[in-house]
């Protein structure tokens, strides 16, 4: 990962703008039921989510 493409960096996490070569894990998180479960309820209650996450 280029240093340029980093939008925001902490000791333990890098966020970057998405590419070309993450689309299969995003297909595969968008084919997850309980992954759409958990976003798609944060998504519908304004970001507030509908309870704790479980595992």
């Amino acid at each position: 990962m280029s240093p340029s493409s980093v939008l925001l960096r902490t000791e333990r996490l890098a966020l970057r703008r998405f590419t070309a070569e993450d689309a299969e894990l995003v297909v595969a998180l968008h084919g997850d039921p309980e992954v759409m479960r958990v976003s798609c309820d944060a998504w519908a209650a304004g970001g507030q989510g509908s309870g704790p996450v479980r595992p």
